[in-house]
């Protein structure tokens, strides 16, 4: 379904379940991914962590294929074949990776 697919928005019809696992894919994409990103940056700045990178994955949208079965959230084994090759992909060393390109 749509809503399936889409985590970022409250469709009529979406259970209370539903809507409290968006709220949390919503906190985990405002909040949490903002303090890591700036964690990681703290770190860089110490000359820590030189080969670790953020990369942002969280604007990939999944098909029905991508989405678990069993509860409906979590993603599936092609799920997470998308979300690596984009991680790979946006990474500086996927950068010039010719899979990568468009």
């Amino acid at each position: 379904s749509t809503s399936r697919e889409d985590p970022d928005t409250v469709y009529p019809g979406d259970g209370p379940n539903c809507q409290r696992r968006k709220a949390f894919h919503a906190r985990i994409r405002d909040d949490y991914n903002t303090v890591l990103s700036g964690v990681l940056a703290e770190y860089q700045a110490a000359g820590l962590l030189e080969n670790a990178e953020y990369v942002d994955i969280f604007d990939i949208r999944f098909e029905s294929e991508h989405v678990n079965g069993g509860d409906c959230f979590h993603p599936s084994t092609a799920g997470h074949a998308l979300m690596a090759e984009k991680q790979w992909c946006r990474s500086i060393w996927g950068a010039d990776d010719p899979a990568c390109s468009p």
